[in-house]
């Protein structure tokens, strides 16, 4: 049993070289007496959100946008907690967050009309267009809660706590301790002390985490260094494609 889908029913009867509806078709020909047709206008978005089995608060998700809307709520209820900040980048183009935000329990509304695209490299000249507006495919990455506990006694200066994954093929979450509120600027360096990546948060006094994005970098060695603009601390992280 099958289920055509499509704008009209145009099934061809090749003997009288005319074309016929399913009802027509299955008559004449005898095929697939028990399939059915659906328009496209009867058939509703499809969406499926897929977590990471191996690394918590990461997700993908599919769209099937069948309703050609402009925008599709989305439910990551499965994937995030309430007050969880996140990012969902579009994997045509992942180097850019889509969408940021905090978490509050209700869905998100993603944008389908997306036209960006990370153009491919090498020899010849190749021009790649995004995939239209009926199919979209994200990443969603947690960045953990933004209600933090805060530490009984605030550290005297800004220490890195943990590191990971590591090593990494995209994203690194680097947990620190800040003495008190204030910004925080982290700055991503290869062996050669060229600066990759920066980028800068609000931390809170105590625990904090940052989400750093090394999608874009070769697979190498490199040291990440944050500093508050009293003190600083560093550690070494590994991308490994």
């Amino acid at each position: 049993r099958n289920l055509y889908i499509g704008e009209e029913e145009h099934f061809f009867y090749a003997n009288n070289n005319v074309s016929l509806d399913l009802n027509g078709w299955q008559s004449q020909l005898g095929f697939d007496r028990n399939s059915t047709f659906k328009p496209f206008s009867d058939i509703l978005n499809h969406i499926k959100v897929i977590p990471n089995d191996y690394q918590e608060g990461r997700a993908h998700v599919v769209i099937y946008n069948w309703e050609n809307t402009e925008k599709v709520r989305v439910d990551l209820g499965e994937v995030l907690k309430k007050d969880d900040s996140y990012t969902i980048y579009d994997v045509e183009n992942v180097f850019e967050p889509l969408l940021e935000g905090k978490y509050n329990g209700k869905s998100v509304e993603i944008p389908l009309r997306l036209s960006k695209v990370i153009q491919p490299s090498g020899r010849g000249v190749y021009s790649i267009v995004h995939t239209g507006i009926e199919f979209g495919c994200f990443l969603l990455v947690s960045n953990g809660g933004e209600k933090r506990l805060l530490l009984k006694e605030a550290p005297d200066k800004l220490a890195i706590s943990k590191v990971y994954p590591n090593p990494t093929q995209d994203f690194v979450v680097i947990e620190y301790l800040l003495p008190e509120n204030g910004t925080v600027k982290a700055s991503v360096y290869d062996l050669q002390g060229h600066v990759m990546v920066q980028k800068e948060e609000n931390g809170i006094a105590g625990n904090n985490k940052f989400l750093i994005n090394l999608a874009n970098l070769k697979q190498n060695t490199y040291l990440i260094s944050l500093e508050d603009g009293f003190s600083s601390d560093s550690c070494n992280i590994v991308v490994n494609r």
